[in-house]
C-alpha cells in the first residue's frame, strides 16, 4: 500500500470493483499535483494483486509519443523476438492476448500523450481501441492532471472517470495525526487548514514540524510571523494548488541545512523517476556516511520517497522534483553543475562495468542492471558527449561495449543504439579524433551485421579508409574487429569463401579482451 494512504479507500474499492467486474475496461484518475493520483493508482494495484490480478505499472512522465508507449509496453512484457519490423501494434496485441489471465496495466502520468487532444492523443486512442478489440483480458488505469472524460468517453462508452480532490478536513486531520502523533486536535486542524487539505502539502509541513522538534502551534506561530506572504497564500482558499505547494516548498527549503539543500539540488540531476542509494550517494558527493545520513534526512522530511519493499530505492514526487530542478538551475548552478559531472561519470563507468560483466559471462545480471538504469545511462552516453570531461570516456565505452549495447537495445530500442553512436561519431569527427571515429564506426556496424541491405558495409568501408589514410593511428585489434564484422556480414550475404578468409584473418589479429567476439 502507498505510505500514509488516507481517505481514498472507497475510491480504491470502486475502481477495483470496476476493473475486476468486466474485461477490456479503462479507468482514468485525474486531479491537481500533490493530491494523490499516483498513491491512489498504487493502492488500486495492491488491491488487484490481492485479488489475484497481475498488475503492470508504467510511469509515462518522459513518454511523449505512441511509439514510445508501445516500446515501453513491449519491454514490460519482455518481448525480445527479432521479427518486429513495423508490426509493433499487432505484436503487442498478440502478447497481451496470450496472457492466460485478466491483467491491469497502470499508465501513470500520461498527460503528454493526451495533451490538447492532438494527433498523439488520437493515435493513443486508436491503440487502446485496437488492444480492446483483440484482448478481452486487459484493463487500463490512467492518471493525468486534467480529466480525460471527454476524450475517453467518446471512444469508450464504459469508461469510468475518477476525480481526486483535496481531502475533507476530518481526513486531513487524520493524516496530520499519523505524520505527527504528538499534535493535538486543534493543531491537526490548523495544519490541515494551512495546507488546504492537500496531502503533499501536509506531508511537507509535518516534515518541517517534526524536524524542528517543536509543537505544531509553536511552529505555525513562527511560520506565520516569519513568512507573512507564505501564510497568506496558504490560507487563501482560492490560491492555485501548484502555487500553494511551490510557496510551501520555498519556505521548507529555507529551513533545510546547507548540506540538505545542496544534496537536494544534486539529486535533481537524475533523469529517471527511481534511483538507488549507491548512485544517490555518488551524485551527492563528499563523505559517503554523511551523504547517506543526508539522504535519509531528506526521506524523513518527505522530500524524497522511499520504497517499502526495496529500502535502498528512492524517488521524487514529480512536483517536488520540478521545484528541485528549478532551484538547481536558478540558485545553485555551480552545485548542480558539479553534480551533473558526477552523474555523467558514474553512469558512463557503470556502463563500462556492466559490459565487463557481460563479457565475463554474467549477462543476465548485466541486462537486469542496465534495464533498471537505462534512462540515466542513455542520457549519460548521449548528452554527456557535450561535456568535454567525459567525452573521451564515452568514446572508449561505446567502442568496447557494442555487443552488449546491441543486445540490450535489440529490437525494442534499436533507435537508441543508432542515435547514441551517430552522436558519438559526429562528435569525434568534429573533434578530429580519427582513432575514436574509426573504432566507433566499426562498433556501430554490428547492429545491422546480418542485414543484406543494411549500413554495415558502408560503415566498415569508411573505417577501412581511415586505416589506409592513418596507418599508424589504428591498432591491429581494431583492424581485426573490423575484419571479423566484415567476414560475418559476407557470410550472411552468402559470400562464404571470401567471408571465411577475411574472418580467419580478423580473428588472428584479435587480443585476449575479444573473447566473446572470437
Amino acid at each position: 500500500m502507498a505510505p500514509h494512504f488516507i481517505g481514498r479507500q472507497q475510491k480504491v474499492e470502486d475502481i477495483s470493483r470496476v476493473l475486476t467486474s468486466t474485461s477490456a475496461y479503462v479507468v482514468s484518475v485525474s486531479g491537481p499535483p500533490g493530491f494523490g493520483k499516483t498513491s491512489l493508482a498504487i493502492a488500486v494495484g495492491h488491491q488487484l494483486r490481492q485479488l489475484g490480478v497481475p498488475v503492470y505499472f508504467l510511469s509515462l512522465r518522459s513518454v511523449k509519443t505512441t511509439e514510445e508507449l508501445i516500446s515501453d509496453l513491449l519491454n514490460t512484457f519482455a518481448y525480445t523476438s527479432s521479427d518486429l519490423t513495423g508490426q509493433e501494434r499487432s505484436k503487442l496485441c498478440e502478447l497481451l492476448s496470450a496472457i492466460p489471465s485478466n491483467i491491469c496495466i497502470i499508465l501513470d502520468n500520461a498527460d503528454d500523450l493526451f495533451q490538447s487532444s492532438g494527433e498523439t492523443s488520437q493515435d493513443v486512442l486508436e491503440l487502446l481501441e485496437k488492444i480492446f478489440s483483440h484482448c478481452k483480458n486487459v484493463s487500463f488505469l490512467l492518471t493525468t492532471r486534467t480529466s480525460l472524460q471527454s476524450v475517453l468517453g467518446r471512444k469508450f462508452g464504459d469508461h469510468m472517470s475518477v476525480s481526486v480532490a483535496s481531502l475533507d478536513r476530518k481526513l486531513s486531520q487524520m493524516l496530520v495525526q499519523e505524520l505527527f502523533p504528538a499534535a493535538d486536535e486543534s493543531e491537526c486542524c490548523r495544519v490541515a487548514e494551512v495546507c488546504g487539505d492537500v496531502p503533499l502539502a501536509i506531508k511537507l509541513l509535518c516534515g518541517q514540524i517534526v524536524d524542528e522538534r517543536k509543537s505544531a502551534s509553536q511552529f505555525l506561530d513562527h511560520f506565520s510571523c516569519s513568512s507573512t506572504p507564505v501564510a497568506e497564500l496558504l490560507d487563501d482558499p482560492y490560491a492555485p494548488n501548484d502555487q500553494r505547494l511551490k510557496v510551501l516548498f520555498e519556505s521548507y527549503f529555507k529551513r533545510l541545512s546547507r548540506e540538505e539543500q545542496e544534496a537536494f539540488a544534486c539529486l535533481s540531476v537524475f533523469v529517471s523517476e527511481v534511483f538507488d542509494e549507491k548512485a544517490a550517494v555518488k551524485i551527492i558527493g563528499g563523505d559517503e556516511d554523511t551523504a547517506k545520513k543526508t539522504l535519509l534526512g531528506l526521506r524523513r522530511k518527505y522530500l524524497i520517497e522511499g520504497n517499502s519493499s526495496e529500502p535502498v530505492l528512492f524517488s521524487f514526487h514529480p512536483v517536488i522534483r520540478s521545484f528541485g530542478s528549478e532551484k538547481a538551475a536558478v540558485d545553485m548552478k555551480e552545485i548542480a553543475c558539479d553534480a551533473e559531472m558526477r552523474f555523467l561519470s558514474y553512469y558512463v563507468k557503470l556502463c563500462e562495468d556492466l559490459n565487463n560483466q557481460f563479457l565475463a559471462g554474467n549477462s543476465m545480471l548485466a541486462f537486469h542492471d542496465f534495464e533498471f538504469n537505462r534512462e540515466n545511462m542513455v542520457y549519460s552516453l548521449s548528452e554527456g558527449l557535450q561535456n568535454e570531461a567525459v567525452c573521451d570516456a564515452i568514446f572508449d565505452v561505446l567502442s568496447d561495449a557494442d555487443l552488449f549495447l546491441d543486445t540490450v537495445f535489440f529490437c525494442k530500442f534499436c533507435w537508441m543504439f543508432d542515435r547514441i553512436y551517430n552522436l558519438a561519431i559526429a562528435k569525434a569527427k568534429q573533434q578530429r579524433k580519427f582513432k575514436a571515429v574509426h573504432q566507433l564506426l566499426i562498433s556501430k556496424a554490428v547492429t545491422e551485421i546480418t542485414w543484406v541491405d543494411g549500413t554495415t558495409l558502408t560503415l566498415l568501408n569508411e573505417a577501412d579508409e581511415i586505416e589506409k589514410q592513418n596507418p599508424f593511428l589504428t591498432s591491429e585489434v581494431a583492424m581485426g574487429k573490423r575484419m571479423c564484422y566484415h567476414g560475418i556480414h559476407l557470410l550472411r550475404c552468402k559470400a562464404a569463401a571470401k567471408g571465411g578468409e577475411i574472418l580467419e584473418t580478423g580473428i588472428s589479429l584479435l587480443g585476449p579482451e575479444n573473447t566473446v567476439l572470437k
